[in-house]
């Protein structure tokens, strides 16, 4: 998929090859969202991206930096989502911090 992207070989074509499929692994759905973000299969993406935050992969602030994900910034549902993962984090590090003061 993403060869056929940088060869600017016409979407059907890139749709046909992306064959993506959800992981278990929500580090995968996070980089296959930035992927499919990059060859502009924008639903797809998102909804990855959306279920590797589900899955506790954060992604932010990563998803802000990442320019692979430039192409869908500006949607609604990148907002959203980027919401979620804010909130993501800020529970990470609540309990990481309630676990570190637990140990000392």
């Amino acid at each position: 998929m993403l060869l056929g992207c940088v060869q600017g070989r016409p979407q059907p074509e890139i749709v046909a090859a992306a064959g993506v499929q959800i992981s278990d692994d929500t580090e995968a759905n996070y980089l296959s969202a930035a992927n499919l973000a990059y060859c502009g299969q924008t639903a797809a993406a998102l909804s990855l991206l959306k279920r590797a935050i589900e899955g506790n992969y954060c992604s932010y602030p990563a998803m802000d930096l990442d320019r692979l994900f430039a192409s869908v910034r500006a949607k609604p549902e990148f907002a959203e989502i980027r919401a979620a993962g804010i909130a993501c984090q800020k529970n990470f590090l609540a309990a990481r911090q309630h676990l570190q003061q637990a140990h000392k």
